[in-house]
């Protein structure tokens, strides 16, 4: 990959894989959609939690824990940690010995936070601290995300857009040059029918890039 600690935009929900693996503007109670835009979370969340586990290829598995709580009139918050372990690996000396085994994992902790000025806007940020560890090589970084939303009920219309993985690696796996984060820039509109079941999400990402 071009950064670190890539695993922060794994898909973390099946809701969210279902929606194309990406969506920053559907308003709801799940918050596992506050994972990747903060000012998704809301007021209706208050005491959800969230699990996730994903079973993926050749002993890889990540997943996410994620719990919601109101706190006063206008504002949210959440905590939780969302992981990516890559399994069991062989230890062999450079002559293919094998000397033993070896294991490579990642984490980051999640602290959410969202404000809600009015019914129809809402604000979030959230604060990742980040543990890397691959075999004998560890890293430790840490990354925000802001987000910005607005949904009018009253016409099935919602918006958002989220700035992903500001942030920065604090010490190198090696004494390597410290890598950027998977930053990220994503915006994106959905719109409900009002008299079928049916409901349409556009979601641009990498508005970053020119």
């Amino acid at each position: 990959g071009d950064n670190v600690y890539e695993f922060l935009n794994l898909t973390q929900s099946g809701l969210e894989s279902s929606l194309g693996g990406s969506n920053v503007s559907l308003t709801g109670s799940s918050v596992s959609l506050a994972w990747t835009n903060p000012a998704l979370l809301s007021r209706s969340m208050s005491g959800n939690t969230a699990l996730n586990f994903t079973n993926y290829l050749a002993g890889v598995n990540y997943g996410m824990a994620l719990y919601s709580h109101t706190s006063g009139k206008s504002a949210s918050i959440a905590g939780g940690i969302s992981y990516l372990n890559y399994g069991s690996f062989t230890e062999a000396d450079e002559t293919g010995v094998i000397t033993g085994a070896f294991s490579a994992s990642e984490i980051s902790l999640g602290l959410i936070y969202s404000f809600h000025p009015d019914s129809m806007f809402s604000a979030g940020i959230s604060f990742k601290p980040v543990i890397s560890q691959l075999e004998r090589y560890n890293s430790i970084g840490f990354a925000f995300d802001l987000g910005a939303s607005w949904h009018d009920p009253e016409n099935f219309l919602s918006a958002g857009l989220a700035i992903r993985n500001l942030g920065l690696q604090l010490t190198s796996y090696a004494g390597e040059p410290k890598a950027s984060l998977p930053l990220e820039v994503v915006a994106g509109f959905s719109a409900r029918l009002r008299h079928a079941p049916f409901r349409f999400s556009l979601t641009l990402r990498h508005l970053e890039k020119f």
